[in-house]
């Protein structure tokens, strides 16, 4: 039979065609300017199946290709992240400090009601 290896071609350009879709849909989501903008866009986008896409990946022989578009698209992610964090830095602080005074009060509150008469506490 020598029709196997177009067969096994054909396969690997539907793997590579089907890969690089999946690819494209995520480097759209990634592309978008504002981490909001970001996650609605993985909202909206149809659902997305890793092993489906490592499987595509290795079955078209092109697994480091779709890893190169991975990694760049994590690190598209990540500055997206990082600047939203950095835009919000200063409001992530004050929430941080206000936690942290309300952690205080409450274990001041709690070692004066342990020290009440009667709080069944380790009072003598």
């Amino acid at each position: 039979g020598g029709h196997r290896p177009r067969q096994t071609s054909r396969v690997r350009q539907f793997a590579a065609d089907m890969a690089s879709q999946l690819i494209a849909n995520l480097e759209a989501c990634a592309s978008r300017d504002d981490l909001g903008d970001i996650c609605q866009a993985i909202e909206e986008a149809p659902s997305f199946d890793q092993l489906a896409l490592a499987q595509l990946a290795i079955a078209s022989g092109e697994a480091e290709v779709t890893a190169a578009a991975l990694g760049r698209i994590e690190s598209r992610l990540g500055a997206a992240l990082g600047a939203h964090v950095a835009a919000r830095y200063s409001e992530l602080i004050t929430e941080v400090d206000a936690v942290r005074s309300l952690e205080a009060r409450l274990v001041q509150s709690h070692s004066r009601v342990e020290r009440l008469p009667g709080a069944g506490g380790r009072g003598r």
